[in-house]
């Protein structure tokens, strides 16, 4: 079972510039990005990437624990950074992969 907090030395700075990087990347409204619905064109579907990291639901539901909301968008910035902790984590300590391919890129933290 993951803790609901990550550990004293997860956030250090070099993690912190790197999300912060990756925040920007992904969006320039804040941590509450897709609180009201996004429509995706063509398909106007909602989109599923959602917060301040653009965190798709279903790897949310995946990494956060189980009493907390379901939408990445109504979580706290607090909240958010666990959770991208924790993809980071799982990711074999790295960004990148299927979450932030292009941001991590554009970071050069790939």
């Amino acid at each position: 079972m993951l803790a609901s907090v990550a550990p004293a030395h997860a956030y250090t700075h070099s993690w912190m510039r790197e999300a912060h990087c990756i925040h920007h990347q992904e969006t320039r409204s804040g941590w509450n990005a897709g609180w009201h619905v996004w429509w995706i064109w063509p398909t106007h579907a909602p989109s599923r990437q959602r917060g301040g990291f653009q965190i798709d639901v279903d790897t949310w539901a995946a990494h956060a624990p189980r009493r907390w909301t379901r939408d990445p968008a109504r979580a706290s910035r607090a909240q958010q950074l666990l959770v991208t902790w924790r993809i980071w984590h799982a990711n074999g300590d790295r960004w990148g992969g299927n979450q932030w391919p292009n941001s991590s890129l554009a970071c050069g933290v790939r």
